[in-house]
């Protein structure tokens, strides 16, 4: 009779527990249904590394990115961003273009790059959190990696 009472909990517990994986998927979609799509007030502003990201650079002079209301940008970025990782040193590129948001990422479009006309589409720029907490960042070299995160100069 043990034995029985104990084969019932055993299948009580495996159909509480095959409810977990059901219960996450849902709570995921429900959380990534609550952000707020990115806006250009979002993304406006004067964007400078964070303090762990700024040692990745071993070029002096900084990094920013400006973009402007009407589509405009400036920067001057990591290589990290604009080519593959095999290629990048952690020097810094300077140009200008416009920018665009598509499919929840900021797009840089560079017109020129190191004083060198140029049509050159930069690594998309994702954003996270909101207000002063807002950032600005990529992966360097594979997705799931470590990351160079732009928090906005205020």
């Amino acid at each position: 009779m043990l034995g029985a009472a104990r084969m019932i909990v055993a299948i009580q517990s495996v159909r509480q527990r095959s409810y977990i994986p059901s219960l996450c998927i849902v709570v995921g979609i429900l959380l990534l249904g609550c952000q707020k799509p990115m806006t250009t007030a979002d993304v406006q502003g004067i964007w400078v590394p964070d303090g762990t990201s700024a040692q990745i650079v071993k070029q002096s002079g900084g990094c920013q990115i400006k973009i402007q209301a009407d589509g405009a940008f400036s920067a001057t970025v990591p290589d990290y961003l604009m080519v593959t990782p095999d290629k990048a040193a952690g020097k810094t590129m300077a140009g200008n273009g416009q920018w665009a948001i598509q499919d929840g990422e900021l797009k840089l479009a560079f017109g020129e790059v190191d004083g060198q006309r140029i049509n050159w589409g930069a690594t998309p720029l994702k954003h996270s959190g909101s207000g002063s907490s807002s950032v600005l960042w990529f992966y360097i070299g594979e997705e799931g990696g470590r990351r160079f995160v732009f928090h906005r100069n205020e």
